[in-house]
């Protein structure tokens, strides 16, 4: 790695990034989807919640969202929000490499690849800060239900806006 060239070592540390907060907010939507779990017995137990992390953490991150979806009725906007980040997260694990080859073989392609890379990143993280809003709310009062804790926060994010 040491021999690569500046520029080819800054696109896959973009591209690091990106993929890094794609899973910080897999992660996000697990503890959301734990957040809506209500157990038969009223209360989660410290190895339910085990359980239920270990369980969710292997889950896809179409399938997080499906599960969230499956909680209550998602906002459309926020839903929205959710199938972007999907997208960008498969497109960037599935194809983005291919997809600049061209791009990857010149300075000029590779400073697009950049630039590129940093808005992803932002866009992601945009959405990972949101749901970090969310659970910090909810870990302040864990008696409020998900649905009201993501429609009043998506209202809180729109009003910043």
């Amino acid at each position: 790695m040491e021999n690569l060239d500046p520029q080819v070592r800054d696109v896959y540390a973009e591209f690091g990034v990106a993929m890094g907060v794609a899973q910080l907010l897999e992660r996000q939507l697990v503890l959301l989807v734990i957040a809506a779990y209500e157990p038969p017995s009223g209360k989660l137990t410290a190895d339910a919640y085990d359980g239920l992390l270990e369980k969710l953490s292997q889950q896809t991150l179409g399938t997080l969202i499906r599960k969230l979806r499956d909680s209550f009725d998602v906002p459309k906007d926020f839903d929205q929000r959710l199938q972007e980040a999907l997208r960008l997260r498969n497109w960037l694990t599935h194809r983005y490499f291919a997809e600049r080859t061209a791009e990857f073989e010149s300075p000029a392609g590779r400073s697009e690849m950049i630039r590129e890379l940093d808005k992803i990143s932002e866009r992601l993280n945009e959405l990972d800060e949101y749901f970090d809003h969310l659970l910090v709310k909810w870990l302040v009062d864990p008696s409020m239900r998900t649905r009201k804790l993501i429609i009043e926060g998506f209202r809180e994010t729109r009003e910043k806006a």
